[in-house]
């Protein structure tokens, strides 16, 4: 890739996600780092060149020193280029977001996406079409909106077990997003995925409609876009669904 190429798509993955991660820059920007001297040279001026001009900073939390965050000085810019410029996901989000993002970005460059859009963006943009409620209240946004190339999908990644009237309301209020016919759930453990089923079970709208899928996290780690996905009781991967 171009040198003039590493700031403007690491500007485009920040100003959605409101964050880049070296490591996110790395496999989806640079690519692998040389093995040459030369080659590592360029690999650290390529990192650092995107901290040029004040458009990425870095995080001010030193255990996350490979964080770089977006500019609040250049804030009005970043938004007119690229449509965003989300706010920084909080601290303790940052390994949730960044899980997620990996996967978006493969889906993206094995051609599966003409969009996505994450949580934070969805918030920085208060697009309420989005907006997860109970009982006119705002519960959240998807962690992710992944648009195919023939519909939209819902991602949720669920790292830690959530209580049961937590995911009641969230599987409930779904009901009223009409506009996204698949919702993944990307699940750290079975106990997660079992207390979602369960929870869909008991609401025969939900349960009904069929619209929610599931993917392990190792799966998702390995390969979103072929990895197993449980939808409708059969088994698929994001590539097939994408290309029906």
């Amino acid at each position: 890739m171009a040198r003039h190429e590493f700031p403007a798509r690491a500007l485009q993955i920040a100003a959605k996600a409101g964050f880049i991660t070296k490591e996110l820059w790395r496999d989806h920007v640079f690519g692998e780092v040389p093995k040459s001297e030369s080659g590592k040279r360029r690999y650290h001026w390529a990192w650092k060149s995107l901290m040029q001009r004040g458009y990425l900073r870095p995080h001010p939390n030193r255990h996350l020193s490979n964080v770089l965050i977006l500019g609040h000085k250049k804030l009005g810019i970043i938004r007119e280029q690229f449509g965003a410029a989300s706010r920084s996901p909080y601290e303790s989000q940052f390994h949730h977001d960044e899980l997620l993002l990996h996967g978006v970005l493969q889906a993206e460059q094995a051609g599966l996406l003409r969009h996505w859009t994450l949580e934070s963006e969805l918030k920085s943009n208060e697009r309420d079409e989005f907006k997860l409620t109970s009982q006119g209240k705002g519960l959240k946004y998807p962690d992710a909106i992944l648009y195919l190339l023939s519909r939209k999908m819902a991602v949720e990644m669920e790292l830690t077990l959530k209580n049961r009237k937590r995911y009641k309301q969230i599987i409930g209020a779904y009901e009223f997003l009409k506009d996204l016919p698949v919702i993944l759930f990307v699940t750290a453990t079975p106990a997660i995925e079992r207390a979602i089923r369960e929870t869909i079970k008991d609401n025969p709208a939900a349960f009904a409609s069929a619209r929610f899928g599931f993917m392990s996290l190792d799966e998702w780690r390995k390969s979103p876009v072929d990895g197993e996905i449980i939808w409708n009781n059969e088994r698929t991967t994001l590539r097939k669904i994408a290309a029906n």
